[in-house]
């Protein structure tokens, strides 16, 4: 009698599982009405440019966007990431965190957001030796949430290597365009050779010198005075034309005299090949 009757409930399992699997499971797949869309958006993450700036102090940039379009009609999504840019290597970093909500397809001119940022690095902040290469790492981060604690995110990540070695805004240098400091200390015997001096207030006049090879004057011989007469002026430029034959290196001295009255010595070195 029990087998007969377990015989029974057995079959009427087998009958409801089967009427389940009818009704329920026989959806078409890619019939998804009757589902909710859990992050049907189009999205994206880009760096623009990574890029180094020698005027001191020396800075790394990037530049990056995302954009993020909600393609469900029903509900709005909350976004979050961050800009990043690092130099490998070293701790100190710079970000720029984001947030947001973006509404639902049906405010067809909402639904669409992006962003913009550009994000500076001051290298020597990090602790980065100068005159060495370096990584600079950027990256720029979009995370969507979604139900149960998952996220969907997109990224962009791009290194660029760099020497880190700032030209001063300030103090004496060559110069190939009399505006800005050059990196070239190397000339030719017969070269003229032009300098720059910058100084971090007007000055009343400068004086320049030259000292050359087995010269042992204090200053070398003097060249010519540069003299603004109003008092404002914090940038002078010389022009010096290398003897012929002689090589070695040469000093290219400036005596800077403030509107104050006192006075103080800048100096380079050039090392010339005949």
């Amino acid at each position: 009698m029990l087998k007969r009757e377990f015989r029974i409930l057995t079959l009427i399992l087998l009958i409801l599982s089967c009427l389940f699997a009818f009704f329920v499971l026989a959806e078409p797949l890619d019939d998804d009405r009757h589902r909710p869309r859990w992050n049907d958006v189009s999205a994206g993450a880009v760096i623009d440019d990574l890029w180094y700036e020698k005027e001191e102090p020396g800075v790394a940039y990037l530049s990056g966007h995302f954009n993020l379009l909600n393609l469900d009609f029903n509900r709005s999504i909350n976004y979050n990431g961050e800009f990043r840019l690092e130099i490998l290597g070293y701790i100190f970093d710079e970000k720029i965190p984001f947030s947001g909500r973006v509404p639902s397809h049906a405010h067809n001119t909402d639904s669409y957001f992006t962003m913009s940022k550009t994000l500076a690095l001051h290298v020597d902040r990090t602790n980065a030796r100068r005159d060495m290469e370096h990584t600079m790492l950027g990256s720029v981060t979009l995370n969507v949430p979604t139900r149960g604690n998952l996220v969907d995110s997109w990224q962009a990540i791009y290194s660029k290597d760099f020497i880190h070695s700032p030209l001063s805004l300030l103090g004496i240098g060559p110069t190939k365009n009399e505006d800005t400091f050059s990196t070239d200390f190397y000339g030719n015997a017969g070269d003229t050779w032009k300098s720059l001096l910058i100084t971090d207030a007007p000055y009343d006049e400068v004086l320049w010198y030259v000292q050359g090879p087995g010269d042992t004057s204090p200053h070398g011989a003097f060249i010519e005075v540069d003299s603004p007469g109003a008092g404002e002026a914090t940038k002078a430029t010389m022009s010096y034309r290398f003897p012929e034959n002689v090589d070695g290196q040469y000093r290219i001295w400036a005596e800077i005299w403030r509107n104050d009255g006192s006075n103080y010595w800048l100096y380079y070195t050039v090392h010339v090949s005949d």
